[in-house]
């Protein structure tokens, strides 16, 4: 079997558009494991989030590395441990919630395992009851005081705005204030993320294959969002599902049916007959 290592996003590809995983994807995934291969979730959700979903297909046995925090963070399944992390600069970060404060901007920040929202409202609860992280949450009041005054350990920022239109002039407008310094980037159309720039799910994924002693060539990556890009590029064998975001469609490899068609299993199948091979001729694009 030449693809020894897939990582798959979470929300819209490997997920249904209901939030749901497919008999048809856990059985693939299960069919992979079993021939050797090592399957992982790679998301921007944070770890206790990603372990809901880990363990709703009975993966979490396997001690998979699993990439959350858009890569900022993988974590052994089984022990907990921190295998990979990558910081944000805390006063980068204090800067980027300051800026957002001043206009009116909605903004939060993670530690690996809490998340400091300014105050309860309707974005974050929204955004806590969907990925089901309300545990999680401490309501810190003003996000850039409260870092400049506590010594705490950051992963990753997160802009939401329910307006797709608004949320790409914000994301446009962040990209250009912040001048390369962070990486804003859309994992939705509800959502801006921003990890450390040595972060991202390509270097998250390149270092999980050196530590399995995988080449990179052996390795299959599958998105759906923009902040999967990283990911495709890095991967032996980049994959978009046929709901994906038009750029990140031309950057594929393999383009591959959508999400709720089962698209994650499409792919195994494939990858396990040795019969996975680009179809998208990108130089005609």
């Amino acid at each position: 079997m030449k693809y020894k290592l897939i990582a798959s996003d979470f929300d819209g590809t490997l997920a249904n558009s209901r939030d749901f995983i497919s008999p048809e994807n856990e059985a693939a995934i299960a069919d992979y494991i079993a021939a050797g291969g090592v399957f992982t979730v790679s998301s921007g959700r944070m770890y206790a989030s990603v372990m809901r979903k880990i363990k709703a297909l009975n993966l979490d046995k396997y001690g998979i590395p699993v990439m959350s925090f858009q890569g900022a963070l993988v974590t052994d399944s089984v022990t907990g441990e921190h295998i990979y992390k990558r910081l944000m600069n805390r006063e980068l970060v204090a800067e980027i919630a300051e800026y957002c404060e001043e206009k009116g901007y909605y903004f939060h920040t993670y530690s690996a395992d809490e998340i400091f929202i300014a105050e309860k409202n309707e974005l974050s609860e929204a955004y806590c009851k969907a990925v089901h992280v309300e545990q999680y949450a401490r309501y810190v009041g003003k996000v850039s005081e409260f870092l400049r005054n506590n010594d705490v350990e950051l992963v990753k920022g997160l802009v939401i705005n329910f307006d797709p239109v608004k949320l790409e002039e914000i994301r446009r407008e962040l990209n250009a204030h912040f001048d390369g310094r962070v990486s804003f980037m859309n994992s939705s159309t509800m959502l801006v993320e921003c990890v450390d720039n040595s972060a991202g799910k390509g270097n998250a994924l390149l270092h999980v294959a050196e530590k399995l002693g995988i080449d990179r060539s052996e390795t299959v990556a599958i998105g759906d969002a923009m902040n999967d890009l990283s990911m495709i590029r890095a991967a032996g064998m980049g994959c978009a599902v046929a709901n994906a975001a038009e750029k990140l469609k031309e950057e594929a490899d393999f383009l591959a049916v959508s999400n709720d068609d089962n698209a994650v299993a499409q792919i195994i199948r494939l990858a396990l007959k040795d019969k996975l091979v680009a179809n998208n001729k990108k130089e005609n694009k």
